[in-house]
């Protein structure tokens, strides 16, 4: 019976784990884009001026 529950609090914390990594992963990937479009955009500004 305690086993049962440490096994399920176990696996709930797994799958909390496994959610919260994704969100920072998905976190990156949305911060990695912005900076890409900042860089595009200050060459292009650069490219213009001169």
């Amino acid at each position: 019976m305690f086993r049962t529950l440490l096994n399920a609090i176990d696996d709930a914390l797994v799958a909390f784990a496994i959610s919260v990594s994704e969100k920072e992963f998905d976190r990156n990937i949305f911060n990695n884009s912005i900076t890409e479009v900042s860089s595009e955009k200050i060459l292009t500004n650069q490219v213009a001026s001169t």
